[in-house]
């Protein structure tokens, strides 16, 4: 069993300031010990002692309680902004008592099945939804910001989730509109430093354009609507003209070229667009191919009409299988950056949800730089998997290694 030493100093935390305790107290534990531990100090006050299988890091009691390593050090999160499509045909309960936009609530925030929830503070969630929500908002006006990110817990989450409840789904999908309204808040995030991923949730093709469309680029006609009048959308019959029906509107017709545009805006600042098809844009899936190209994240391999993030079938396993593949991607870096490098290197610890994981370059983690700490191992493995919930980086008490 390692060991722990006898405590000079007990606690180093990032500005370089110390907590002292008295030369004849022992450094208090990483975590409590179990009934096996011996506790005489060891006769020579050079070794530590830490629980390496299971040590959870509890800050509720502080260095008051005589909890060793309780300070974290701040990490910088990514950040992943939610734009979520609220327009009418997220009511559409295609399979079960569900909507839409239920099954995508559920799959980022439930507290059972919830894919972004379990990341907890592994990434900073922030979220808008467009059309707009506001009183006087109208069915193509630019969406907007509900809440700023923030790293990731328990009160984060249950905010979300429950802005999301109040939100009823209306209107139509001014998508391009937007993330053009939403640009200067996220290029002004990734200026800071950090990831930040875009997810743009959408049940169809982004519309609300300004300008007319042949009728094979008229969502009315795609989806085969009638008029008014009782006449089938056609090639003859172009729904999104109002010369041809008496309710054709060019705020139907697709509006692919102007979306690409402002996703390639932001893939060009660094932010980065995952696109999550929601059942119902199977007839789009070209339009929403050219997104995820466009913002950089295309699925690796997969054939034209596929490259997006797309729900098969209408069953909360299946939102939360597409979500989960894509909070595999925004958390598989290894690489933890730091907001600052603690004043001593040598009383870092690493715990990821609760497991303390002993410094080693092969089945461990490392220093890259005095910033930066690398997982390796199991731990990165578990990482690139998307099964990490928690990864906490903690000083005040010496370093475990193998």
């Amino acid at each position: 069993m390692l060991r722990r030493a006898l405590g000079v100093c007990c606690w180093a935390v990032v500005a370089s300031a110390t907590l002292g305790c008295s030369g004849k107290e022992r450094a208090p534990f990483l975590v409590e010990p179990d009934a096996s531990y011996d506790t005489d100090p060891p006769p020579d006050g050079s070794d530590f002692d830490v629980k390496v299988d299971t040590a959870p890091l509890d800050c509720t009691g502080g260095v008051d309680a005589g909890i060793c390593a309780c300070t974290e050090i701040g990490q910088k999160p990514p950040v992943v902004y939610l734009v979520l499509d609220r327009s009418g045909s997220m009511t559409a309960k295609d399979l079960g008592s569900k909507s839409r936009w239920d099954l995508v609530r559920v799959a980022l925030f439930d507290s059972t099945a919830g894919v972004l929830r379990k990341l907890g503070g592994r990434i900073a969630p922030a979220l808008a939804v467009f059309p707009a929500a506001s009183a006087g908002a109208n069915q193509c006006s630019a969406g907007a910001e509900l809440r700023a990110p923030s790293t990731g817990n328990k009160d984060v989450y249950d905010d979300l989730q429950s802005l999301l409840v109040k939100v009823t789904p209306a209107g139509g999908t001014p998508t391009a509109a937007t993330l053009r309204a939403l640009s200067a808040n996220l290029t002004k995030l990734a200026a800071d430093g950090r990831p930040v991923f875009v997810l743009l949730a959408t049940d169809g093709a982004p519309n609300c354009a300004t300008t007319g469309c042949t009728a094979d680029r008229c969502t009315r006609n795609i989806e085969g609507d009638v008029t008014a009048d009782g006449r089938k959308c056609s090639p003859t019959v172009n729904c999104c003209d109002p010369k041809a029906t008496a309710d054709g509107s060019p705020l139907n017709c697709v509006d692919a070229d102007a979306t690409v545009a402002a996703v390639t805006a932001l893939a060009s600042v660094g932010v980065k667009t995952f696109v999550f098809g929601v059942p119902g844009t199977e007839a789009y899936a070209k339009d929403l191919d050219a997104l995820a190209v466009a913002g950089g994240t295309p699925r690796e391999g997969a054939p034209v009409g596929e490259r997006y993030y797309a729900v098969k079938s209408t069953t909360q396993d299946a939102f939360v299988a597409a979500l989960q593949a894509i909070a595999a991607k925004v958390v598989d870096d290894c690489v933890v950056t730091l907001e600052s490098a603690p004043a001593d290197p040598g009383v870092t610890n690493v715990l990821v949800d609760g497991v303390l994981v002993p410094q080693d370059p092969v089945d461990g983690w490392t220093w890259t730089s005095d910033r930066t700490i690398e997982l390796h191992g199991k731990a990165c493995a578990q990482i690139k998997a998307g099964l990490v919930g928690r990864l906490q980086v903690a000083v005040g008490c010496k370093t475990v290694t193998k």
